[in-house]
């Protein structure tokens, strides 16, 4: 109920930029006529919102704790919403009566409202979380913290000691990753130098009657130099300044990252268990750095939002259907691995309905899948949503297909050098028929071969595939395993 609160507060004042831009442009006219050739463009401006707002998730942050991140995905979600707009009003009416600057003023003045609304949220709840002044206002913090870091864990470290222990805890400065950065503020808190030099800046910081007691470590171990860890050990010998690892300290100690693996480990060990040391032994330097990765996402972007405006009709009788037949949320997610092993949130519409009836009992899966469902499966119209994951950055066009994470064995991890993707060689030459193990295959032959003619090609095969169903291509498969099996005597010195 709150996020639906908030949406018609966001759409609202969506709209209200929208006739405020036309009242700017036209010196505050407030005649009816103008007014009036503002329907088609306010209209779908509103059905727009109603469907990128939800998906991009402004409606559902706390506004009062609005991060730097928010206001991008105001931005992100506002442009869509424009162009949007001015699309579907351009193929209603080629945009008769709308002048071609409103969009634009539109755009800005959206961004500004929707951002300052936030912002002074955030702005009175901090001035009312600030700490009043007590009956003894000389009264000193009991302990003086210095922060190694600057990241998210350092500006996180510092808002909460202002939030839960102002009266007790004074963070006098950070030391940051650049020179550049020296003098700079972080939460308000001054940024002093390098953690290189943290002996010397504490030195300056007694000078000047400041006493250090404890060191917050906001940077992994991974990130700590040599240089930086040799610092630090000499303050907790030689001081009596405390050193505190804050990843430690929450349970967050750091873990050897998976091991990628490849499909010629398996092909040694007979099966998923042996892993390789490192992912240059399963895809080497020169394959991933090359300059078509660069380009690739520079194409996925471009298209990704041009197919987003031209689908976005299509989209919407999708998600009407889908609440016709099953109800909301018409969008669903799943948490699966994507490049690296980050997490993703892979979005589809929905197909099959709730897992348990109305008295708490367990649903086949074959009941439910609707009629309206099993079409989006065939079609693949379930998957639009994911333009959106394209267009962030989180997958690409063509790429091995994101796995559930039960499905992804640690074995084939080498399959995740690269973004996932919305279709696949795995996919057009076999899909959902052939093994976990051939796939993995074949979506590392792909990684070792990707151009932009295969990625073309991939996408014919996918049209044809729509059409007539998924075929299993046995040449392919093997000739994956050849280039494989070919790869492994090469690295292996056979």
């Amino acid at each position: 109920m709150r996020a639906l609160r908030l949406l018609a507060i966001d759409l609202a004042a969506f709209l209200l930029a929208g006739y405020l831009a036309l009242l700017i442009r036209d010196n505050f006219d407030f005649s009816y006529n103008h007014f009036e050739s503002m329907g088609p463009y306010i209209g779908f401006s509103f059905v727009a919102g109603l469907l990128f707002f939800p998906i991009l998730g402004i409606n559902r942050s706390l506004w009062r704790y609005s991060t730097f991140g928010d206001f991008l995905r105001i931005g992100a979600a506002s442009l869509l919403v424009v162009l949007a707009a001015t699309t579907l009003t351009f193929a209603f009416n080629r945009l008769e009566g709308l002048a071609r600057a409103i969009p634009i003023l539109h755009f800005i003045l959206a961004v500004g409202l929707l951002g300052a609304v936030r912002a002074s949220l955030r702005f009175v709840h901090e001035m009312r979380s600030r700490p009043r002044a007590g009956a003894n206002p000389e009264r000193l913090p009991g302990e003086q913290v210095l922060i190694v870091g600057l990241n998210v864990v350092a500006a996180l470290f510092v808002r909460s000691a202002n939030e839960f222990a102002a009266d007790r805890m004074h963070v006098v400065g950070v030391l940051g990753a650049s020179d550049r950065h020296r003098g700079g503020l972080l939460q308000g808190v001054p940024i002093l130098g390098l953690p290189e030099d943290v002996a010397a800046i504490l030195r300056q910081l007694d000078v000047h009657g400041v006493s250090v007691d404890r060191i917050v470590v906001a940077l992994t171990q991974s990130e700590l130099s040599p240089a930086i860890r040799e610092a630090l050990e000499a303050v907790e010998n030689g001081t009596e300044v405390r050193v505190d690892y804050f990843s430690e300290r929450l349970g967050f100690s750091e873990r050897p990252a998976p091991v990628p693996a490849s499909a010629a480990s398996v092909m040694r060990s007979g099966g998923p268990g042996d892993t390789l040391p490192s992912l240059r032994n399963v895809l080497d330097h020169a394959v991933l750095s090359r300059p078509y990765w660069r380009w690739k996402r520079l194409f996925d972007l471009v298209v990704a939002f041009v197919l987003i405006v031209a689908t976005l009709p299509l989209m919407l009788v999708v998600a009407l259907l889908v609440m016709l037949d099953i109800g909301q949320p018409v969008v669903f997610w799943q948490q699966r691995p994507g490049a690296c092993g980050r997490r993703l949130r892979l979005y589809k519409f929905r197909t099959m309905r709730a897992a348990h009836d109305g008295e708490g009992h367990r649903v086949p899966e074959a009941e439910r899948v609707s009629r309206i469902g099993t079409f989006l499966r065939r079609s693949r119209l379930d998957e639009l949503p994911q333009l959106f994951n394209i267009l962030v950055g989180q997958m690409s066009f063509v790429g091995p297909r994101p796995l559930l994470p039960v499905d992804q064995s640690p074995a084939f991890s080498g399959r995740l050098a690269v973004r996932p993707g919305l279709t696949g060689w795995a996919q057009v030459n076999g899909g959902r028929q052939v093994s976990a193990l051939d796939k993995a295959t074949m979506d590392l032959w792909y990684i070792r071969n990707a151009s932009f003619s295969l990625d073309i090609r991939i996408a014919f095969m996918t049209l044809r595939m729509l059409v007539y169903g998924e075929k299993t291509d046995q040449r392919a498969i093997a000739a994956a395993w050849r280039e494989i099996e070919a790869w492994r005597a090469q690295t292996s010195g056979v």
